[in-house]
């Protein structure tokens, strides 16, 4: 059984992998700019042209025991202001997924904050660890609709996360 949940793991983040290299996806490393983590990933949408960004920080707060996270996308290319994210854990058996809220909207940037590394899920209410997610799993894939109501996948690699946040002062 351990074999098959293995396998099927390795098969689907590969098939995320694999699809996310084709549509042209760009992934930085885990960047440490003062007292944050900040990762951006240039992604395109198949009805634009140009490469937009998504960006997420995770800013360390010495007097809260989690960070704030903060994860942003550009207004144009999302439908509504809900994201799904899905993390891809290798032993994790509990719930894997939440939906963020993008209500912070400025000069074309919409962002989700989630302080102290929980996230109250919107739809259902429910409190969701999202850093600890974020530090025990591989990936994450952030899912929403775009303008034109097609749905987009963003693959955030998770593998050095938990090492890089440890260097945060």
């Amino acid at each position: 059984m351990k074999i098959i949940a293995t396998f099927l793991f390795l098969l689907i983040t590969q098939i995320g992998y694999t699809q996310l290299e084709s549509h042209g996806f760009k992934v930085d490393s885990w960047k440490v700019v003062e007292k944050s983590l900040v990762l951006k990933i240039e992604f395109h949408r198949e009805s634009q042209r140009q490469v937009e960004d998504c960006k997420i920080l995770v800013t360390k707060d010495n007097l809260e025991k989690n960070p704030t996270i903060t994860l942003q996308l550009p207004e144009s290319a999302i439908q509504d202001d809900v994201v799904v994210v899905k993390f891809i854990c290798e032993r994790d058996k509990d719930e894997n997924r939440t939906e963020v809220l993008l209500d912070n909207c400025i000069d074309g940037i919409c962002s989700a904050i989630i302080t102290n590394g929980l996230n109250v899920d919107p739809i259902n209410g429910k409190t969701f660890d999202f850093y600890g997610k974020m530090s025990k799993c591989q990936a994450m894939f952030l899912v929403f609709k775009d303008d034109y109501g097609i749905k987009q996948f963003i693959r955030v690699p998770l593998e050095n996360f938990d090492r890089e946040y440890q260097t945060l002062n």
